[in-house]
């Protein structure tokens, strides 16, 4: 973990390579950048390094991690605002960076998504409601199944430990790769409990050392 967190704060170094408004994917990329262009170029520029570093993780886990381990830093001027609302684009760059760190050699593997939902069973999701929209998803769209697998399962772990008062917290996990705060509930109440939960972690750890 901990290798991931240093490989991770240099993933935010400047990227060397020149960015072109050509380097964006799709025609609505680019209508955007001319848009921001023709009134703040500052935000023009950002919103081209941050599209340009989404198009190039997007390649690298396309690929299977093909140049992972050349993956760029992240552009200083990049910006959380440009990327999808859905959250899929700042996966995409976890996705990328899990890649690239373990395409180092010698570094810790880190578990992908599908790894992580592998290692789940749907059945073990608590609701009925759940279940059945996994099963929605896993017909249409396999990636996005297991990312809301991976976040429900997160959110029962993180219940367990806050309802038993802390009871396991010194084995709660941090957030699993594929984890996605796009399928949790949009009133922030259980992201609430996992953010409880993390910091009974964190007393856990303390206490035993």
């Amino acid at each position: 973990m901990k290798l991931f967190l240093f490989l991770l704060v240099v993933s935010l170094t400047v990227r060397a390579v020149a960015l072109s408004p050509s380097d964006l994917s799709t025609t609505v990329e680019r209508d955007m950048y001319k848009q921001l262009a023709a009134t703040d170029q500052a935000a023009a520029d950002s919103y081209l390094a941050t599209r340009d570093y989404v198009r190039v993780a997007k390649e690298i886990v396309a690929s299977d991690g093909n140049n992972a381990a050349n993956m760029p830093g992240r552009p200083k001027n990049s910006s959380s605002r440009y990327l999808s609302a859905d959250g899929k684009d700042k996966d995409i760059i976890n996705e990328a960076v899990r890649l690239s760190v373990n395409a180092v050699p010698g570094g810790n593997r880190l578990p992908s998504a599908r790894e992580n939902a592998a290692a789940i069973s749907p059945k073990s999701l608590p609701t009925e409601a759940e279940r059945a929209k996994y099963q929605v998803m896993a017909a249409t769209e396999q990636s996005e199944a297991e990312s809301y697998l991976v976040t429900r399962n997160y959110l029962r772990k993180a219940r367990a430990v806050v309802d038993g008062q802390g009871k396991g917290a010194l084995n709660f996990s941090t957030q699993p790769r594929g984890y996605g705060l796009r399928h949790l509930s949009a009133d922030g109440k259980e992201v609430a409990v996992i953010s409880e939960a993390l910091k009974l972690s964190i007393a856990a750890m303390s206490e035993s050392r």
